[in-house]
């Protein structure tokens, strides 16, 4: 019976596989994909039916169902080699970055969603949040930028999307991202300028610089985001406790020695216990964290380029086939847009600024009320009335007909008293409807 979490890695040779699948605690194979190699950064799972990687030399994507093993489920033409490549968690979306340029696919229609370009050089890395609503992207040009998803999805309809940050603190070309698993807010890099950073994603602040003596190349953190675990160019894997304090300045030391070449992928276990590390040195290690021992050496035919520890996918032990969950479409090479040069653009409107315009319709529905009237017919009594104080204003001051002014004051009153009403009227039945309005959303 297979573990709990098995472990994926891909070969760099593909003499006997692509993408082998480990079970953890025995460290026994479980399940071989075969055909072409996979570039470092791009090997992923499309929910709990696919294996998606990128071919290293080719512009090509390769799929396989997680039951029909040693069968390519289909090859996906791009525009150019796919150097990084995520899939949010639910499996809904594929990011990919081709040059310096990130597409977005819709997994279920194969849409390509929208292209944007704000890197300069090559993208080296992709990853989404635990809910899927943002993903970040790292670069060469040593730039960290954060993506809101549902903004690049409609980049076609309002123009342009834009990062929601954008960190350059790196001075080298940046390796490797890692992003928390509480609620997806802490991002970790590293880069080859031998500094791993602490971002917060949600502010954008820069929370914590930690400066090695190697040049990085993979970064992971425990889950509970307590240590950090940076892989080197030299082999060495540090470990540095996040929140622990140090009150000198020395340099944390590598605690994980095996390795002869160059760290390339980092990933820890659910429970925080395990260390799986993938090298060129063609062997990946599963490593006790307590007690920085290696327990386990992973065997391949060329360098380990992609590490993976995810739950054990039930189609994989499955005996019985079953029908995907997750419909797969073929990944289109340009948007609908582009498609379609003679299409009219359609704008949707949200539910905000489709009640803002209905609320501007009724307001302008309303039968105008014209207050200039109303104050000039005022005035006009005002100086009648004042005409006749005069006149009958005798040498005492006094009033020799008290009855008709009456009558003026209590006909001014009532003026003002339907201009009251009617005034209130008006404000309290825009304010009910739009009530209602809202109520109703």
């Amino acid at each position: 019976m297979a573990s709990f979490e098995c472990i994926f890695t891909s070969d760099g040779a593909g003499q006997l596989w692509n993408t082998c699948v480990w079970d953890i605690v025995s460290a026994s194979a479980l399940a071989h994909y075969k055909g072409g190699t996979s570039s470092p950064r791009t090997l992923c799972l499309l929910g709990s039916d696919y294996v998606i990687s990128a071919q290293h030399d080719k512009p090509l994507l390769r799929v396989w169902s997680l039951q029909r093993r040693d069968q390519i489920q289909r090859q996906i033409v791009c525009p150019s080699r796919v150097s990084a490549l995520a899939a949010s968690p639910d499996g809904l979306h594929c990011v990919a970055g081709i040059e310096d340029k990130i597409y977005l696919w819709q997994v279920s229609s194969g849409d390509l969603l929208a292209v944007v370009s704000r890197h300069f050089q090559v993208v080296t890395c992709l990853r989404f949040t635990d809910d899927g609503g943002r993903f970040v992207s790292a670069s060469r040009d040593g730039q960290v930028l954060v993506w809101d998803l549902a903004e690049v999805a409609c980049t076609g309809t309002r123009g342009p999307a834009e990062p929601i940050h954008a960190w350059s603190q790196h001075s080298y070309d940046v390796t490797d991202i890692h992003i928390g698993a509480l609620g997806g807010t802490r991002c970790y890099t590293c880069s080859a300028d031998q500094t791993c950073r602490v971002f917060d994603i949600d502010s954008g602040d820069l929370l914590a610089t930690v400066v090695l003596d190697a040049a990085l190349t993979a970064v992971v953190t425990d889950p509970a985001e307590d240590r950090i675990f940076a892989g080197s160019s030299t082999g060495k894997i540090f470990e540095v406790a996040l929140y622990k304090w140090n009150t000198g300045n020395k340099r944390p030391e590598a605690t994980f020695l095996g390795h002869e070449g160059k760290v390339a992928c980092l990933a820890t276990s659910l429970d925080g216990q395990l260390l799986v590390s993938g090298s060129e040195d063609c062997t990946a290690r599963v490593w006790d964290v307590a007690s920085k021992q290696c327990i386990h050496v992973l065997h391949h035919k060329g360098a380990v380029t992609n590490v993976l520890v995810v739950p054990t996918p039930a189609t994989l032990t499955s005996m019985r086939p079953s029908p995907p969950t997750l419909p797969l479409g073929v990944f289109k090479r340009t948007t609908q847009a582009a498609k379609d040069p003679n299409g009219v653009p359609v704008h949707l409107e949200s539910g905000l600024e489709s009640m803002s315009r209905e609320e501007e319709a009724r307001r302008n529905a309303l039968p105008p009320l014209d207050l200039a009237e109303a104050l000039m017919s005022t005035s006009a009594l005002f100086a009648a009335g004042d005409g006749e104080v005069d006149g009958d204003e005798d040498e005492g001051g006094t009033f020799e007909d008290e009855e008709d002014l009456s009558k003026q004051v209590a006909l001014l009153k009532e003026v003002n008293k339907q201009l009251y009403s009617y005034a209130w009227n008006c404000v309290l039945r825009q304010q009910q409807t739009t009530g209602s309005d809202m109520s109703s959303l």
